[in-house]
């Protein structure tokens, strides 16, 4: 209903992965959750246990390489997810917030959006710090890379 009702809107989420007692089936579920959601980004973070918690005594444990490997399937789905909606925002005006250099490509600037997609479009010193006006050009596996609007005064 909120995507009806809002301008293409992202959702995130936190999930503990290897909670004990969690089975493939329950991760399974995990996944299809987060698919049917279509969540933009997935904060995982690998149960671990701390000494002295009621976690760190309950019964089966989930074993230390098979929390790894479920992390890294969720992740998987995350970055999935996160291209296809970077995909649909190919040809869409956004506000970025130019927060640095791009790593990738000399005179490049990266950044957020409104959206919180990462963002890399052309860019100087100058605009980092300010919020820069662009349209989605190309997405890619990790970001959305933008063309600058000029706006005309």
């Amino acid at each position: 209903m909120m995507r009806e009702e809002l301008n293409h809107p992202s959702f995130t989420t936190d999930i503990i992965v290897g909670f004990p007692g969690e089975t493939e089936t329950e991760f399974e579920e995990t996944l299809d959750a987060c698919r049917k959601a279509e969540f933009l980004k997935i904060h995982v973070f690998p149960f671990s246990a701390r000494e002295g918690t009621k976690a760190a005594d309950f019964p089966d444990q989930v074993p230390p390489h098979m929390i790894k490997e479920r992390v890294q399937r969720l992740i998987e789905v995350e970055r999935d997810l996160a291209q296809r909606y970077y995909q649909q925002r190919v040809g869409k005006d956004s506000q970025v917030l130019v927060e640095g250099f791009s790593s990738r490509q000399p005179g490049w600037v990266q950044g957020t959006d409104e959206r919180y997609v990462p963002v890399e479009l052309p860019g100087e010193e100058s605009d980092i710090g300010k919020f820069v006006s662009a349209q989605g050009e190309k997405a890619l596996r990790d970001h959305l890379q933008a063309s600058r609007i000029v706006v005309r005064q």
